[in-house]
């Protein structure tokens, strides 16, 4: 890790370390299920062989297996929704961003004293601004 990185090489260094992790869940996940699935083979073989007592214990270490493979699997979908949720956040900061750009582009220029003597152009003119009564009456909604 580099003292002084850019926040580009950061955001694609920890893109890196999630896409990284999601894997390894990914594997360890089907690792529980092969090994649940070996175990279930085990037990049907300790029964052709009259093991009971073995068959038990290779069913009660399936279990495990799968709980395991279910526990991880559920984490993988809470990242995978945490993950949505970051992407959103990122696509609102871009909006908001943006937004502020252009608020910024329009108000390039324009001055307090300026915006104030053009309102009291209006309000000369024989307009107040912001007169209420230039404005339609508002829709009455229907019960």
């Amino acid at each position: 890790m580099a003292l002084f990185e850019s926040k580009e090489a950061k955001a694609v260094r920890r893109q890196v370390t999630i896409r990284q992790g999601k894997r390894k869940v990914k594997d360890y996940v089907g690792k529980c299920q092969s090994m649940a699935f070996r175990y279930e083979e085990m037990a049907k073989r300790a029964v052709a062989l009259g093991d009971s007592a073995k068959c038990d214990q290779y069913l009660c270490r399936r279990v495990q297996y799968r709980q395991q493979a279910e526990k991880w699997s559920r984490f993988a979908l809470q990242m995978e929704d945490i993950g949505l949720r970051s992407n959103m956040a990122q696509a609102m900061g871009a909006v908001m961003g943006s937004m502020a750009a252009l608020t910024s582009e329009i108000t390039t220029g324009v001055s307090v004293k300026g915006m104030t003597q053009t309102i009291s152009d209006l309000n000369l003119a024989g307009r107040p601004f912001g007169d209420s009564r230039e404005l339609p009456e508002p829709m009455q909604w229907r019960a």
